[in-house]
């Protein structure tokens, strides 16, 4: 993938996610100045929300990118087979998100959580499809006009006080995004092989992002439970921490691709030279973007939130960084997962998720919410840690069935365009 491309498809993919970022700022920002006392129940139930679209369908997202890229000659036979495995995992989704909303909100709650869950499932699935098989354009302009459908349904939402309609706003605009790009069906059928292929990284990448994203709704989770007058302080903080990890996100999906299509070494490995550049300039501006967020910290909390949570500056200063360590080990996630090494980068969550949560039930009784950031720091600690080293360690790529190549086409011609 030539460097100009791959530098336009991520600053259409960040900008589509910012502006899904926006809506959903705006949607718990509103909420936390018009009902600043349900701030901290909806950031708990977006929270679970999150966490279990990761059984399945953010793992599905990364995989069309991993193994239908632009220009892949069995593309739409495999995407054909995520999209009948995501009806699968919907149905089980469903079920699970029923029980566990059953413990937080009453019947509207879980009917309006399980919507959530599948519709942003849907969306991550879709997106994904669309970002690896090369329309980054036309997923940059779904992701806007659906996150204005998704503002225009928080004003109305929050105009007539339907707060148990809270999360009915971003169900709409993830809804919305998936009907309109979901990958269109073919007849050909995915090999047994091809298949079995899939279901292992699935599983795998399922794994490995519930580890990662365990560790926010549980750190969450542990400030309601051990410092619940401080939970919408930390909500607070949380939710202005958070969006410019999305942008992370957004790289994540353009890298896995390229990654998977990029020439091999005679090793069989990406050039080091060129995994060290991207790493060092995406570095750059990861230091740039959250530093300058550390500086203007109190104003960003008066500015979104007037007078209501200045406690929560020192919060959300060691929040900005804990998420920009994070960002910045999206390069050697990327690398892994677009190379087949998919196995050891969900080693290096699970360890992550292992050390945080311990950590978490150590300190945040004890300290409370700065307990639980602690905590939550030290898992993400150690899983970007062993991400880099594992990520940028020499090695060749895992070979995928019935390909000669490792995990892609070599030819550098083939690249990620940016066609709507």
């Amino acid at each position: 993938m030539a460097a100009r491309n791959l530098a336009w498809a991520t600053l259409l993919g960040v900008v589509g996610l910012a502006a899904q970022g926006g809506a959903r700022f705006l949607h718990t920002t509103w909420v936390g100045n018009t009902a600043p006392d349900r701030l901290g129940t909806l950031s708990a139930l977006l929270s679970i929300s999150v966490f279990l679209t990761l059984l399945g369908p953010a793992a599905a997202g990364i995989a069309a990118g991993r193994f239908a890229p632009a220009g892949a000659p069995r593309g739409p036979e495999l995407l054909q087979a995520l999209s009948t495995a995501m009806l699968w995992t919907g149905g089980g989704l469903t079920l699970v998100t029923a029980v566990v909303a059953a413990t937080v909100t009453g019947p509207v709650g879980i009917v309006t959580c399980c919507a959530l869950v599948l519709s942003y499932g849907a969306y991550l699935y879709c997106r994904g499809a669309l970002i690896g098989s090369g329309r980054v354009m036309r997923a940059a302009v779904l992701d806007i006009a659906t996150a204005v459908l998704t503002v225009l349904a928080v004003w109305l939402v929050v105009s007539h006080q339907w707060w148990d309609a809270l999360l009915l706003p971003p169900t709409v605009g993830y809804l919305a995004f998936a009907l309109l790009a979901r990958p269109r069906p073919v007849r050909a059928g995915a090999t047994e092989e091809e298949r079995r292929t899939l279901r292992s990284f699935l599983v795998t990448n399922s794994v490995a992002q519930m580890a990662t994203g365990a560790l926010v709704p549980a750190t969450m989770l542990c400030v309601e439970w051990f410092d619940r007058p401080g939970s919408s302080a930390f909500a607070a903080a949380l939710a202005l921490a958070t969006p410019p990890n999305m942008i992370a996100q957004a790289l994540l999906l353009v890298l896995v691709p390229h990654f998977a299509t990029a020439p091999r070494t005679a090793a069989g490995g990406v050039a080091r030279r060129h995994v060290l550049t991207l790493l060092g300039v995406s570095a750059l501006l990861w230091v740039l973007l959250f530093g300058t967020m550390v500086l203007i910290a109190p104003q960003l909390l008066d500015l979104v939130y007037p007078g209501k949570f200045p406690e929560a500056a020192d919060t959300l200063r060691a929040l900005l960084v804990i998420m920009g360590v994070s960002s910045v080990a999206v390069l050697p996630t990327a690398l892994l997962l677009g190379t087949g090494r998919e196995r050891q980068q969900a080693s290096a969550a699970l360890a992550g998720m292992a050390v945080g949560l311990a950590a978490l039930l150590v300190l945040a009784p004890r300290w409370g919410a700065d307990g639980a950031t602690a905590g939550f720091a030290a898992g993400i600690a150690v899983t970007a840690g062993l991400a880099f080293l594992l990520g940028l360690r020499s090695g060749p790529a895992a070979p995928t069935p019935g390909r000669a190549d490792p995990v892609g086409p070599t030819d550098p011609s083939v690249e990620l365009t940016t066609e709507g």
